[in-house]
């Protein structure tokens, strides 16, 4: 019963459609992988499964993990919008078994993800080399193992979401949660058998570390401690203590003082009205309604979205810095690898990831309420109210820029001191560095925006904006890398990587024809936006 009625909640919210669209595009990632460099992988001896498990898992495992932040955050979603979920405490039904059918349906939708992926490795290694013969048990072991791995992390999203009446909060966790754990070194098994790591671990390679048994009791002791947790916040909930009794009692007595009536307003100050916002507005400059968009997110915490990534991947860059010291190529530097190495997460991922999620942030803190339409009711351009827009989110880009400029030179003096060496880069060298990447990421931007603007549900476009990030890196080493603007701040690192070490990349930027292609790219998706942004906010 409880399982019906889930899935009737699910039924028309997209959540089916996510887990779709993540399988299909996971498991076309080694399909594509093949098309592009099938010489490196069929060059190698092996069983043809394990070489492309081992070649496609990590960037599959991520698109896993991604698909389900989305799907329990949708979830949760359709229980706090409309007040659902107090319309559901009413039914004679305990929250937890709520809480379990939903467990249920999401790894029954990560069995099917699963399954999708092993599939298409075993087609490509079927179809690419001559000499793989299948092995149902190794297929079928393998689809059990990564499942297993997998399920901390759905228990812990789905504790999250379950928590966070605004879908946004738990979304911006899980995609930290999701991208700091891939930048953690693997080989530490401490770190290995965090529940988000544990989802890239592949099953020949414990068997041979002979780590089966304490991989398998590690997701199975992160589930269920999660999962008692949960049914201790619901047990909460439905009884809470006296202690809080007490202080919702003293809460309301305090609520019901008086309050002094608002003054008039002095003599001579006209009182405030729509008449008079209408008349402010009409005579507003663009340079005004950037102040006022500003003035629109200096409440929404989006500024602890720019810093959160900035932390946690320095941290880690302190925490481990003696690999720097030991890098694989003994020719670069540690201070290069110090630099290049902390900044290679920024640029795939986070800053997009960022952009991604302050993009949809901007238009969807308008739609609640249906602010935007009173906004196109005043005389103001909706082209200049969309490029005022666009204009906060480079602005917030530029302010993150700064702050990952400052968290590099801060983290870099600390390991400076603990290592008694100098870390820190030439700091013009650095501050004209970042103007490049923050330069290079205008094309994503707008192409973020356009995504934004044009998709009305709020998780699809983070969905679309998230998947479109995870092949830059295939695309980077193809030709025409330049006609995707994700894989621009990126390429730049590589450029720089290039000059660090010989024979690694690059070591010069191809200006043409990537500046011509990207300005392109930016003025469509810009045009595009502008024409569409007024229509797209009145068919809400």
């Amino acid at each position: 019963m409880i399982l019906y009625l889930e899935h009737l909640k699910l039924k028309r919210t997209g959540y089916f459609w996510t887990i779709l669209a993540g399988s299909l595009a996971a498991a076309a990632f080694p399909a594509i992988n093949m098309l592009a460099r099938a010489e490196t992988f069929t060059a190698q001896q092996g069983n043809g499964f394990l070489i492309l498990l081992d070649a496609n898992w990590q960037m599959m495992a991520m698109l896993n993990l991604l698909v389900i932040v989305c799907g329990t955050c949708i979830m949760y979603h359709t229980e706090y919008s409309n007040n659902g979920q107090q319309k559901m405490s009413v039914l004679p039904i305990h929250g937890f078994s709520l809480f379990l059918g939903k467990f249920v349906i999401a790894l029954s939708s990560l069995a099917f993800m699963i399954l999708i992926e092993i599939l298409a490795l075993w087609g490509c290694a079927l179809y690419w080399f001559d000499s793989y013969t299948t092995n149902i048990p190794l297929l079928v072991q393998n689809i059990a193992f990564a499942w297993l791995c997998t399920i901390p992390a759905v228990m812990i999203m789905l504790v999250i979401a379950s928590q966070c009446k605004n879908m946004w909060v738990s979304l911006g966790i899980g995609v930290i949660l999701v991208f700091t754990f891939t930048i953690f070194p693997r080989g530490n098994l401490v770190l290995d058998l965090l529940p988000f790591s544990t989802p890239y671990a592949m099953l020949h390679e414990i068997l041979k570390n002979e780590q089966l048994f304490i991989y398998c009791f590690s997701c199975i002791a992160w589930t269920v401690g999660f999962g008692m947790a949960e049914a201790v916040i619901q047990r909460l909930r439905c009884h809470p203590p006296r202690f809080n009794k007490k202080m919702a009692a003293r809460k309301s007595v305090f609520s019901k003082r008086s309050v002094p009536k608002e003054t008039a307003p002095a003599t001579g100050q006209e009182p405030f009205s729509k008449s008079r916002f209408s008349k402010e507005a009409s005579s507003l400059s663009f340079a005004g309604l950037v102040g006022i968009e500003f003035m629109k997110i200096r409440r929404s915490k989006i500024f602890l979205i720019l810093l959160a990534p900035v932390v946690l991947m320095w941290v880690p860059g302190i925490l481990n810095s003696g690999t720097y010291f030991k890098p694989q190529d003994m020719s670069i530097t540690p201070e290069n690898n110090f630099f290049i190495q902390g900044f290679m997460g920024m640029v795939w991922f986070m800053i997009p990831a960022t952009l991604v999620i302050i993009t949809v942030l901007l238009t969807q803190t308008e739609r609640f309420g249906r602010g935007i339409l009173k906004m196109l009711a005043l005389p103001v351009s909706p082209i200049q109210l969309c490029l005022a827009k666009f204009t906060v989110l480079l602005a917030l880009s530029l302010i993150q820029m700064l702050m990952i400029l400052a968290g590099y030179f801060i983290s870099a003096a600390i390991v400076s001191g603990i290592h008694n060496y100098n870390m820190i880069l030439d700091p013009i060298f650095v501050l004209k560095w970042g103007i490049e990447i923050f330069i290079s990421a205008i094309p994503m931007a707008a192409v973020f925006w356009l995504i934004a603007v044009l998709i009305k549900t709020p998780i699809f476009a983070v969905g679309v904006g998230l998947a479109s990030i995870v092949p830059a890196v295939l695309i980077l080493n193809t030709r025409i890398w330049f006609v995707y603007p994700m894989c621009y701040p990126f390429y730049l690192l590589m450029v720089e990587y290039g000059k660090a070490v010989s024979g690694m990349f690059a070591t010069s930027v191809q200006w043409l024809p990537w500046i011509p292609v990207a300005m392109a790219i930016t003025a469509a998706a810009l045009a595009i936006t502008c024409v569409r942004f007024a229509p797209s906010q009145t068919d809400l």
